[in-house]
């Protein structure tokens, strides 16, 4: 049986249009070959590609120039979504309101506008910032849902932005689609949480009229000093007279999972390839 012939090395290792073959010599028998697989048209990647979110994305990107967003770019940043939405077979792809939609099986391709410091460059894909990703999020989730996405890009540990950035981001998004959804969902953000969980719980509590928890209180003694360990971060603030007093500690600097980028309102933080 006649092998294929071997790829050049910088088509050996990720995905690759047919039009980057071609220039690299390829023939268009070559790009038939059993060892290229076709994730979508206009598309090879070696054999075995992984099956992952990251390499169809990559696939398509190459070949039609959009930004991930929405949902996808959500899944990439590590958003908590509900599994029906974290596990969609939906692809969303960006692209400029005067360009052509995406057009692909599995794919929506909205046409919006895109700010420059809207659009972040990892690794292998552009996707949209966290906080463009989360306003995008406003009509396709749940106002709770909405909270806890909001209350993850403000957590305690590694921060992917800060409230300060995001009422700047929102004061430049009035008027625009989903803009008051994003606002009632932003005066509900509790900044410094360490789980969705504590999220759900606190919006659960406060619906059925109990006490809003206070988030991470440190505990003190009588004469108002006090160990740095910390009660449950769920514990119900209490009156001025008692002995726990709520306070909020100053959020680390941001480190996100994507390996050279700077989010949105935060120095330092990257994608990861």
């Amino acid at each position: 049986m006649h092998l294929p012939s071997e790829l050049p090395p910088e088509l050996r290792h990720h995905p690759f249009t047919v039009a980057e073959a071609r220039a690299a010599g390829l023939s268009r028998r070559r790009t038939r070959a059993r060892d290229l697989a076709t994730p979508c048209h206009g598309v090879r990647a070696p054999v075995p590609a992984p099956d992952s979110l990251l390499e169809r994305l990559r696939a398509l990107t190459a070949v039609t120039g959009a930004v991930v967003s929405h949902l996808s770019a959500a899944v990439l940043w590590g958003f908590p979504l509900p599994l029906a939405l974290m596990n969609s077979a939906l692809v969303h792809l960006t692209r400029d309101s005067g360009r052509r939609a995406v057009r692909y099986k599995s794919v929506v391709g909205p046409q919006q506008s895109l700010e420059p410091d809207e659009i972040v460059a990892g690794a292998w894909v552009r996707c949209t910032s966290p906080l463009r990703t989360w306003f995008d999020l406003a009509g396709m989730l749940s106002l709770d849902d909405l909270v806890i996405a909001d209350d993850f890009l403000v957590r305690r540990r590694d921060p992917l932005t800060t409230l300060d950035a995001m009422d700047e981001f929102l004061a430049g998004k009035r008027g625009r689609t989903g803009y008051r959804r994003a606002l009632r969902a932003r005066s509900l953000i509790r900044a410094n949480t360490d789980s969705p969980k504590e999220s759900e719980l606190r919006l659960l509590l406060v619906r059925h009229g109990l006490p809003e928890p206070g988030i991470n209180v440190p505990l003190l003694d009588e004469t108002g000093g006090g160990s740095k360990t910390r009660i449950s971060p769920m514990r119900a603030k209490r009156s001025q007279s008692s002995t726990t007093a709520d306070i909020t500690p100053t959020p680390p600097s941001a480190a996100v999972t994507f390996s050279g980028m700077k989010p949105h309102g935060m120095q330092g933080g990257g994608w990861s390839s």
